[in-house]
């Protein structure tokens, strides 16, 4: 990491203006943050989306920073500022969803993560396993939640952790 650290450092004060000063601090903000440098990784993420508020990627690796800081309010901003920057990317209204859950806001959460489903029905099972999350807890018994995890077993879950979930939850349906 210090390494990747000094190379994305040397290379913004090589080319301040390049085209890719944008893309140069987003990625200096997560290998800061991965070196545990929070408060240097949430200013070369906030600097990344400064220059190039265009750039979804930008705001999802900033939001990405955020978390690891425990700023969910920001997290949240952050998403919101990829969505507008890209609209229709994968994967966007479903990180929104997430941080609206883990914010408490139910309603706006499932409101992003059928439109993340809406927009790209086959792209991820993480929209349908996280919705189908936000309606147990809603309701236990649910038969929708139910339906939205048998969805995302059919398109395919990619890591342990959302079998486990899966599973875990599956249990509690009964």
């Amino acid at each position: 990491l210090p390494e990747a650290i000094s190379t994305y450092q040397k290379a913004i004060q090589l080319h301040p203006d390049s085209g890719y000063a944008g893309v140069l601090h987003s990625n200096l903000a997560l290998a800061l943050a991965a070196a545990g440098r929070t408060r240097e990784a949430i200013e070369a993420g906030k600097k990344a989306v400064e220059i190039a508020p265009e750039e979804s990627g930008a705001w999802i690796q900033y939001h990405f920073v955020l978390l690891q800081a425990n700023d969910i309010v920001g997290a949240v901003a952050a998403a919101k500022g990829a969505i507008e920057a890209e609209p229709e990317r994968a994967g966007v209204h479903d990180l929104l969803g997430v941080q609206y859950a883990n914010s408490g806001q139910a309603a706006k959460a499932e409101a992003e993560l059928r439109r993340e489903i809406e927009l790209y029905p086959l792209h991820s099972a993480s929209p349908y396993i996280n919705l189908a999350t936000l309606l147990i807890r809603k309701d236990p018994t649910s038969k929708d939640a139910e339906a939205l995890f048998d969805k995302a077993m059919e398109i395919g879950m990619k890591s342990a952790a959302a079998l486990r979930r899966y599973g875990r939850l599956k249990q509690e349906l009964g």
